[in-house]
């Protein structure tokens, strides 16, 4: 029986023997497997780093701004003194953002690392099975499990080995592309007619070349280009024909009325001009008038007969209040619609209505009637148009006759002429305005 029980005890001195030598060896090989893991690391991230110029933009090596080697001297840049705007790289925009996704994707690859990390500790944690102390040893040796704690004191030194970036392994391709910019081989210079090598960084031989291609080129696509545009018509020209089809129609409306009222001007003018020879004949007074009412100017109170001469002093007495002028004369006005009197005080031309002036028309056309003349077809009682008014013409006698009172003592169709030539010339400018 004691045979058994000390060969059995010489079996697990040797198995607690065995397992800590197999610690020990674990922990050595752990921290330079570790370091060539971050050797590894760093190299790749070195690699991946896109190439700069001295201004520390990236560049993409093969674009017309990363072949010129000298500065222009003439763009804003060097002129202060930073980057010159024709060694730019086209691709700058485009590799600024790529940059900024590598920097956005690493610090995510960071975050995941350390978690897993966390993660991989805590089920190594676990994955180490608990023993109960070891017996001890008859020679007087430590425990040999106690030499298993050896491990416990490594894992401080331990670093933990990081997963290889598969993105990162074609890192070093690509930088070792843009380090090394390839040579650029001699090429023909592209003007057909031309023979000649082209200039570095150039596709012509000579500014020549360039200039007579370009010449072709536009005498070649131009004149196609020119007849596809008027071969219709484009819609800004249609509509700005059509806004001046309407515009035009409404100048042959604004002349036809113009033309309409001056020619009642006219006819009035020569009814005028026809009467001035007739003198005064025997008419029937009218009666006596001896109701009151109110001058719609100034309120006063005056007798119904003389109503129409207080009104006309009125007015004319409020309006020589206010001054409508213009520094320069109107540049069309026609048959004489404004009044265009020079005013010395303050230097202007007046711009009223001429026939209704208050301060310059002096009644040049019904001053020399002896009879006030007023055509009883107008007296009818009824309103007319102009174009019923005028219907028959300079004929505004026809078997009507006319008022045969002197013109002085009419107060019934006071100053009428002045009145009626006026409403043709207000009604006229309404209109211009109107259009």
């Amino acid at each position: 029986m004691d045979d058994i029980s000390a060969f059995v005890r010489l079996l697990l001195e040797n198995a607690a023997a065995a397992q800590a030598a197999s610690n020990s060896a674990a922990t050595q090989s752990r921290p330079s497997a570790s370091t060539d893991v971050k050797s590894e690391t760093v190299s790749a991230g070195e690699s991946s780093a896109k190439p700069t110029d001295p201004m520390g933009t990236p560049r993409c090596g093969e674009c017309i701004g990363c072949f010129r080697a000298e500065d222009c001297g003439k763009c804003d840049g060097c002129a202060a003194g930073t980057q010159c705007l024709k060694r730019k790289c086209v691709q700058e925009a485009i590799l600024l953002q790529k940059a900024q996704k590598a920097t956005q994707k690493t610090a995510q690859r960071k975050d995941t690392t350390e978690v897993q990390k966390k993660e991989v500790k805590q089920e190594a944690a676990a994955a180490v099975p608990r023993r109960g102390p070891g017996r001890p040893r008859k020679d007087g040796h430590a425990n040999a499990r106690s030499g298993g704690n050896s491990h416990i004191n490594g894992d401080k030194e331990m670093t933990e080995r990081k997963p290889a970036r598969r993105s990162n392994a074609r890192a070093p391709t690509s930088r070792r592309k843009h380090d090394a910019p390839k040579k650029v081989e001699p090429r023909q210079c592209i003007e057909p007619d031309c023979t000649k090598q082209a200039r570095d960084n150039s596709k012509y031989c000579s500014d020549e070349c360039g200039i007579k291609l370009a010449k072709r080129r536009l005498l070649t696509l131009l004149p196609q280009k020119v007849e596809e545009y008027y071969r219709e018509q484009p819609e800004s020209e249609r509509r700005t024909l059509e806004e001046l089809r309407a515009i035009d129609q409404k100048i042959g409306q604004i002349q036809k009325q113009t033309d309409t009222m001056l020619n009642y001007v006219r006819i009035i003018q020569k009814y005028v001009t026809a009467m001035k020879s007739t003198t005064s004949v025997s008419y029937d007074e009218p009666g006596d008038v001896d109701f009151m009412v109110n001058c719609t100017v100034c309120g006063m109170e005056t007798n119904g007969r003389q109503l129409p001469k207080h009104v006309e002093r009125c007015f004319v007495r409020t309006e020589k209040q206010t001054s409508f002028g213009t520094p320069t004369p109107a540049a069309f006005n026609p048959d004489n619609l404004f009044c265009e009197a020079y005013n010395k005080a303050n230097n202007t031309y007046c711009k009223r209505v001429r026939v209704i002036c208050a301060e310059h028309y002096k009644g040049e056309l019904e001053n020399e009637l002896q009879i006030c003349a007023y055509p009883k077809a107008w007296a009818e009682g009824k309103s007319m148009t102009f174009a019923e008014m005028f219907e028959h013409g300079p004929d505004l006698l026809r078997d009507q006759g006319f008022c045969c009172a002197p013109r002085k003592e009419c107060a019934q169709h006071h100053r009428w002429v002045q009145l009626s030539i006026s409403s043709f010339r207000l009604l006229l400018e309404q209109s211009s305005a109107r259009e």
